[in-house]
């Protein structure tokens, strides 16, 4: 029988790498659900008093999917946001022939 809290350092790690492949290939919502999920592991199999090595790497992967997940989201979320700006900025401000007083040519 395993000892206390191994099955969950395990999962822990499991979750922290498949949250950074998520990462990468898949999205970076699911990299933030699986990171939070895996440190959630990790934290109960260090209450359970499990301390090996696995329950560190599993918090670390997790973390940085964490990290990555929120960091993508944010990014994804400032691309929509800059792509509706664009989208409602009235044409005047795009027309390459308005130079706004400045002479482009003279400088």
């Amino acid at each position: 029988m395993p000892p206390p809290g191994k099955n969950n350092a395990t999962a822990s790690l499991v979750l922290g790498i498949v949250s950074v492949v998520c990462l990468f290939f898949v999205s970076g919502l699911v990299s933030l659900i699986l990171g939070i999920i895996g440190m959630l592991q990790a934290g109960k199999a260090k209450e359970l008093g499990y301390q090996g090595d696995d329950r560190t790497a599993g918090y670390v992967l997790s973390l940085i999917g964490l990290i990555g997940g929120i960091v993508t989201l944010a990014a994804c979320v400032a691309c929509v946001g800059c792509a509706g700006a664009l989208a409602t900025t009235p044409d005047i401000i795009l027309d390459p022939e308005v130079t706004w007083g400045i002479d482009l040519a003279g400088a």
